[in-house]
């Protein structure tokens, strides 16, 4: 290991590994840290990132600043084997004035190895996740803080105590997006204070609470043509959006690289 790779400030960077629409195993795969610093700009298209660490929510990639397009990336954060599991990493965090996006990317943990949280977005930031799959966490999906803005479409979220929380003065816009296996609820917003934005539309809920508000009464919060499921009610599957069709597409590609979790294969079918 080199150490952390720093983007500095003013600094334009573009790196493309992408061979073809079937060929993910020519990923370029990165085992250090990234850091954007705040003026750095810039795109990854399917590039790979790890980081095992024994810091409590160190970053496998942290954003400060943009605009960032991230494109087919891997991007998994956990705990050293050696250490203690309660000590993992969080996949990406964007803070201050990061703007960046993410297509058809998987972000988290692991099947066998969670971290802490997949997605921090505090500060100003701007986040955009599209046809993407955040899995694996300990805690949360996306933690949204500050006067962060978040917008999800045609995405996964699966496998955490919560999908979304909200603090602060932070808005998050989800569209067409499937909640699956949270032990929790797909939203939190503990406790709700007026600055705190969250719309829900067209969504899939299934086998947990919609939204918790508090530590007692789960209710909705700003939700529109949510299909919410309690896990004994066995629902079929929705007929799914084109959008969501191409990013099963993008998964199953995904599945195929030995270097990618096989849990990525159950993805649309057992959820």
């Amino acid at each position: 290991s080199l150490g952390p790779i720093v983007i500095p400030e003013a600094m334009e960077l573009s790196i493309s590994s992408f061979a073809g629409p079937t060929d993910l195993r020519s990923h370029a795969k990165f085992t250090d840290r990234w850091a954007m610093k705040a003026g750095s700009q810039g795109s990854l298209q399917a590039t790979k990132h790890q980081l095992l660490t024994d810091q409590l929510e160190e970053p496998c990639m942290l954003v400060m600043g943009g605009p960032w397009s991230l494109a087919a990336c891997r991007i998994k954060a956990g705990h050293r084997q050696d250490k203690d599991e309660a000590w993992a990493g969080v996949a990406v965090k964007c803070c201050d004035l990061a703007e960046v996006s993410f297509q058809h990317c998987v972000l988290g943990g692991s099947s066998s190895q969670d971290c802490t949280d997949v997605l921090i977005a505090s500060g100003d930031a701007t986040v955009s996740l599209i046809k993407s799959i955040l899995h694996h966490a300990k805690l949360t999906a996306v933690r949204c803080a500050g006067l962060a803005s978040v917008t999800i479409e045609d995405c996964f979220l699966r496998q955490s105590v919560f999908g979304i929380s909200m603090v602060e003065n932070a808005t998050a816009t989800v569209e067409r997006t499937r909640f699956v296996k949270l032990e929790l609820a797909a939203l939190s917003a503990i406790p709700p204070q007026e600055g705190t934005t969250a719309k829900l539309r067209s969504c899939s809920i299934e086998g947990t609470f919609p939204v918790l508000l508090d530590d007692v009464q789960p209710t909705f919060y700003n939700c529109d043509g949510i299909e919410y499921f309690k896990e004994d009610d066995n629902p079929s599957n929705p007929e799914e959006s084109e959008d969501m069709q191409e990013a099963m597409r993008t998964a199953e590609r995904m599945r195929e690289d030995p270097d990618f979790d096989s849990s990525i294969e159950v993805l649309g079918q057992n959820a």
